[in-house]
């Protein structure tokens, strides 16, 4: 899958459009001035939870990826100064 921008705008600002349960557009839709709806954070945990897969967002994200990345070397460097000591 691949987006022209980030995936959550997408979602508040194309797919929103296919939604037809009115509590999921209330949710998503941003506010005049707001990039996400009001309760998009508390919407998305269960996909999160359930369905979403790091390895697959890794592919379609250059900066998760690199930040992911980056993470790995600092826990790698953090446990090398720890056996150090």
């Amino acid at each position: 899958m691949c987006f022209k921008y980030k995936s959550s705008r997408y979602l508040t600002h194309e797919l929103i459009k296919k939604i037809k349960k009115p509590e999921y557009i209330q949710q998503f839709t941003p506010r005049k001035g707001a990039a996400k709806g009001p309760e998009y954070n508390s919407c998305m945990l269960p996909f999160i939870k359930n369905q979403w897969n790091i390895e697959n967002a890794m592919e379609n994200s250059d900066s998760l990826s690199r930040m992911i990345f980056r993470i790995k070397n600092l826990l790698q460097q953090t446990d090398m100064f720890e056996n150090r000591t």
